[in-house]
């Protein structure tokens, strides 16, 4: 038996099957929108994160460094306050969008 689809391996990389949510996406565009902004929020303090840290301890050992220090430390603390705020807000738009999808779906589906 042919195999129409290509390799295995390649149906599973693909997310060409993945085309057909994307009506049921775009129904909840705010959800959606949210989301990336999310994504793209705390992916950017993820990677600030450690670059804050190096800078703290290149030059936070100094002979004025205390002050320095203090100043760092509380930037650093804002700055996973931001994380742990991106990263919630990031679960609940994906989590609520991924409920309403999968119940658009299943209503298509009993309703056919």
């Amino acid at each position: 038996m042919a195999d129409i689809g290509g390799s295995p391996e390649a149906r599973r990389r693909s997310i060409r099957p993945l085309r057909s949510l994307f009506p049921y996406v775009t129904r909840y565009r705010k959800l959606a929108i949210g989301a990336i902004i999310s994504l793209i929020v705390a992916a950017v303090t993820t990677l600030a994160l450690p670059m804050a840290v190096r800078r703290m301890i290149d030059h936070g050992f100094q002979a004025s460094g205390s002050i320095f220090i203090a100043e760092y430390f509380a930037a650093l603390v804002a700055m996973a306050a931001l994380l742990a705020a991106a990263s919630a807000s990031r679960y609940y738009f994906v989590i609520t969008l991924g409920e309403r999808v999968v119940a658009d779906i299943r209503r298509d589906v009993f309703a056919h």
